[in-house]
């Protein structure tokens, strides 16, 4: 099934699932090496769940296994036994056994689908300092509108929740299958919230995957990223001919918290030598 079909998008709007629809730019919060990595080789990483750091990813008490267990099996029975074929049955396979089944099929999807973690907003301070190395790295703004052509691959965003609410997990059925694997990858803890996070999820395949370098169109530079790391990522934007809309650098608003982009000329030809002292 195609992760943008519409029957599979009800039932995740039902889940509190929403598909990352728009045309706005979401967001890669990087240090400078991965930068580096990122714009070289036109690849993102799509990582395992099994290799986030929430130890909460893919909870599973979101899941209701037994009564997906017990549906299973009740699936596998044929219509024409006896209670006595059936008891037998249940005594040779108890619903423990079936809930231990889904769990490795469970285990081998999560390890094999590959996760690309993006942002709605570029001036998150605390993500500044968890992800882009103490604000000294790169923010990168590309455009993942929700019509990639493989059909494995969608975005959504994820549902932050207050507390652990389970879900029947109906397993090997279709739509309801896969939905109920997209919440379980797409529900987090609400203390994540500030993240505003967007997940494009590879259900087939996770790893560096390529990306077109006319995605990518924003790029901003941290309040503490050296003159000598600007120098190398512009050099690497002009080599390969990216065409960003717009670059700039964080600075510390005098009034408040928060951090304000300063925007400079958005053609890489333009792109100045040395940044202003008062960026």
């Amino acid at each position: 099934m195609h992760l943008n079909d519409i029957e599979l998008a009800e039932k995740l709007k039902a889940k509190n699932i929403c598909p990352n629809n728009n045309e706005k730019i979401l967001y890669k919060y990087v240090n400078v090496g991965d930068a580096i990595k990122i714009l070289d080789g036109c690849t993102l990483l799509y990582q395992a769940p099994v290799n986030f750091n929430d130890p909460f990813e893919m909870h599973l008490g979101l899941l209701d296994l037994k009564q997906s267990a017990k549906d299973s099996f009740w699936r596998t029975i044929p219509k024409n036994l006896t209670k006595v074929e059936i008891d037998f049955l249940l005594g040779k396979m108890p619903f423990e056994d079936f809930v231990r089944i889904i769990e490795d099929i469970l285990a081998n999807q999560r390890e094999k689908t590959g996760v690309l973690c993006l942002s709605k907003t570029n001036v998150s301070t605390l993500m500044w300092s968890h992800y882009s190395n103490k604000h000294t790295g790169v923010c990168l703004g590309f455009r993942m509108a929700n019509n990639f052509p493989q059909k494995g691959v969608a975005a959504f965003e994820v549902n932050y929740a207050t507390s652990v609410m389970p879900i029947k997990y109906n397993f090997g059925d279709g739509s309801d299958d896969i939905s109920a694997f997209i919440y379980w990858i797409c529900t987090k803890s609400h203390v994540w919230s500030y993240e505003q996070e967007v997940r494009v999820i590879n259900i087939d395949q996770a790893g560096l995957l390529p990306f077109n370098k006319y995605q990518l169109c924003e790029l901003y530079f941290g309040v503490g990223t050296t003159q000598e790391d600007v120098n190398l990522i512009t050099d690497i934007i002009r080599n390969i001919g990216y065409r960003l809309y717009c670059i700039g650098k964080m600075f510390i608003d005098k009034n408040t918290f928060d951090l304000k982009p300063r925007y400079f000329h958005p053609y890489i030809s333009d792109f100045p030598t040395k940044l202003p002292r008062n960026l």
